[in-house]
């Protein structure tokens, strides 16, 4: 039997299946938001953010008092720690994911990265569960969150002169601190339930990506200067804003 004869076999189990999971009650997450072997794996971010600068969302799960300051109309700093910046998972808007799907909340496998493989929807009715309690959805636009330059402070000790050293690099001392930068930026990252999720990524000096699990202190004033100069200041809470539509080109192979 050949192989697209399989997969076609498979699709038509998956839609039956799909359909009984749906009239039970089973099953109410969107197939619209999976990933498809003819969609490109990954977007390339650079690209999109340079000519469609696309809104992203994110779901908080507080009530929208506890996050933002409307007066000051700035998300709170307290919404975020220091490890929820490395990694922050986002979904892109303008393609198929809506705000209102921010309500699944994925997991087990549904929530693991693609690797490009056919995805049947029916294979997945236990790794995602539906949020009922109060939650704030909030958006970024996505030239807020790439490829910025964030400030690092160390302390001027022989840890931080031997990385100094290993990269070539004569260190900037301001006051008492030596003084570089990181790299902010997004990454496309499929799972298999959801393809126009993304993240954060925030990189040291050395361009290797901050583990959200191991930041060191000067690690720390960097995710603390992105929450209050970035998250915070950059946040929507509105969304009413324009979306501008993410073409087909970007995603889908010709």
């Amino acid at each position: 039997m050949s192989l697209k004869l399989i997969h076609l076999l498979k699709g038509f189990k998956n839609f039956l299946l799909c359909k009984y999971y749906t009239l039970t009650g089973k099953l109410s997450y969107p197939d619209t938001i999976i990933p498809k072997p003819k969609f490109i794996n990954p977007i390339n971010l650079d690209t999109l953010v340079r000519e469609n600068n696309f809104i992203l969302t994110r779901r908080v799960d507080k009530p929208i008092h506890d996050i933002y300051d409307q007066e000051m109309d700035l998300l709170r700093s307290s919404t975020f720690n220091n490890s929820d910046v490395p990694g922050m998972s986002l979904n892109m808007l303008g393609g198929k994911f809506i705000p209102e799907y921010n309500k699944f909340k994925t997991k087990a496998k549904g929530s693991e990265y693609w690797t490009s493989q056919y995805v049947w929807l029916c294979e997945y009715i236990k790794d995602y569960e539906i949020i009922e309690h109060s939650f704030t959805n909030i958006y970024f636009q996505s030239e807020d969150l790439h490829k910025l330059d964030i400030p690092f402070t160390r302390e001027i000790n022989r840890d931080s002169k031997r990385l100094y050293v290993s990269l070539n690099i004569d260190p900037t001392t301001v006051g008492d601190k030596y003084k570089d930068n990181g790299q902010l930026f997004l990454k496309h990252c499929p799972t298999n339930l959801n393809y126009w999720h993304a993240e954060i990524a925030l990189t040291d000096i050395d361009e290797k990506e901050l583990n959200r699990n191991k930041l060191n202190n000067s690690q720390k004033t960097a995710t603390t200067y992105v929450i209050d100069h970035i998250l915070s200041v950059c946040c929507s809470i509105s969304e009413t804003q324009n979306i501008n539509q993410i073409e087909v080109t970007h995603y889908k192979f010709n």
